[in-house]
């Protein structure tokens, strides 16, 4: 019966309409078969359908979510070492919070057990099912509307974890993105000293290909995290650095590095020069600006590049001998960069520029509270407020008329457009 249901769910021409009138009495069936099966087989292969028609009816699902997550426990609890059963009923939750959307919250009675079991990477299925135990949490923290104290307090086994190893990397790191979106600076000032120990330790482990997976964790916490406490960051700021050095890290690695510092530069610029001597001289702030300056060109986000420009245009005020003879090699980028946001018919998407390179398994919903987060979040972004072209054309004519900055006539010509009304 699973076999023939699961051919008709995942079928091309399966559609959700056709298939609504028919789901109740499908899924009760489905139940009953999960909950007095005693063959483990045929017990995976049910959750498996189930999951199958989660994931293709969506919210159409919520009448139903009470019978399908009041058998959990029993199944759960009957399952004892069956890692695979387990695992199925991992995914099922795991879709039903993407079903339920905010009122995902009732069930948290039943949710929180399953995540402390789950989610320790010292507990005996760990090896097993932590992987979807992730997906879950993920999943979870995504749609919550607050961050109850029992959830917040994962966070210290997905950290034990990404120390331990850089698998699953891509969802836990997604994961720590969650904790500080919902949690803001309560939630970093209880863990912060885990979280920050946790990067330092990732960002020295991981290859070049791993680095740009964990840059968008450190460039959320410099939004939310207060100034005068960076010098906590010290440590991950100094790895960043001696990762820069590296004539061997690929480009992608590189441009990721120069846009922490650039939001570090937008955060405070005169802490990113002292710290940045403080690391290693007039030499490691050259090489930062040569990175920065130099790999700009070939970044294909646009939120990236605003970064980029804005940090550097800010980070001219500092007035530091590296940067100001090296003006006339930054003014092209940050002239083509302000004119193309002073041509910029629509608004930067944050959501897409946040989820479009890393994490596949993110599900957009209408009912997001992760989406709103991240939303509001930009609305108060200096990088997101500040008007670039008018910052751009004030900063280049300031240098211009010290005699600091000898602009070509194309590039003259182009300042002078910039600095026209529209």
């Amino acid at each position: 019966v699973c076999a023939v249901l699961r051919i008709f769910v995942d079928d091309w021409s399966f559609y959700e309409d056709q298939f609504e009138p028919f789901m109740h009495q499908a899924l009760h069936h489905l139940l009953r078969i999960i909950q007095h099966c005693y063959d483990f087989d045929s017990q995976v292969q049910s959750f498996n359908v189930l999951c199958l028609i989660l994931e293709r009816m969506g919210t159409r699902v919520k009448p139903f979510a009470n019978e399908i997550v009041a058998m959990i426990p029993e199944v759960w609890e009957k399952a004892q070492d069956q890692s695979l059963l387990k695992i199925q009923v991992l995914n099922a939750m795991h879709r039903m919070m993407q079903c339920l959307g905010v009122s995902s919250e009732s069930t948290y009675n039943i949710v929180i057990p399953l995540l402390q079991y789950s989610v320790n990477p010292d507990g005996p299925e760990s090896a097993s099912i932590l992987e979807d135990a992730l997906l879950f949490l993920r999943s979870v923290l995504q749609f919550a509307v607050d961050l109850k104290p029992q959830i917040a307090e994962l966070v210290l086994f997905v950290c034990t974890h990404m120390q331990r190893s850089t698998e699953y990397l891509p969802v836990a790191a997604k994961i720590v993105e969650s904790f500080v979106l919902i949690g803001g600076l309560p939630f970093l000032q209880v863990h912060h000293g885990t979280i920050f120990h946790t990067l330092g330790e990732v960002l020295g482990a991981v290859n070049s290909r791993g680095l740009p997976i964990m840059t968008p964790v450190l460039d959320l916490i410099l939004q939310i995290f207060p100034a005068a406490e960076l010098p906590v960051l010290k440590g991950v700021f100094g790895l960043l650095l001696q990762r820069l050095m590296d004539e061997k890290e690929s480009d992608d690695a590189l441009i990721h590095i120069a846009c922490v510092f650039a939001r570090l530069a937008v955060k405070n610029a005169a802490f990113l020069v002292q710290m940045a001597g403080e690391a290693g001289g007039d030499a490691v702030f050259a090489r930062l600006l040569d990175v920065w300056i130099n790999k700009s060109y070939a970044v294909p986000s646009a939120l990236k590049r605003k970064i980029l420009c804005v940090g550097l245009v800010l980070l001219v005020d500092t007035n530091h001998p590296s940067l100001v003879t090296r003006l006339d090699l930054m003014a092209p980028f940050v002239l083509d960069v302000g004119q193309e946001f002073k041509l910029q018919q629509q608004p930067l998407d944050i959501l897409q520029e946040s989820y479009d390179e890393d994490f596949e398994d993110y599900v957009a919903s209408e009912e997001d509270p992760e989406a709103a987060r991240r939303s509001n979040l930009w609305k108060v972004d200096p990088v997101n407020t500040v008007d670039l072209p008018p910052l751009v054309s004030f900063k280049m004519q300031e240098r211009i008329a010290k005699g600091e900055l000898h602009l070509n006539p194309r590039l003259a010509a182009q300042l002078t457009k910039l600095s026209t009304q529209p």
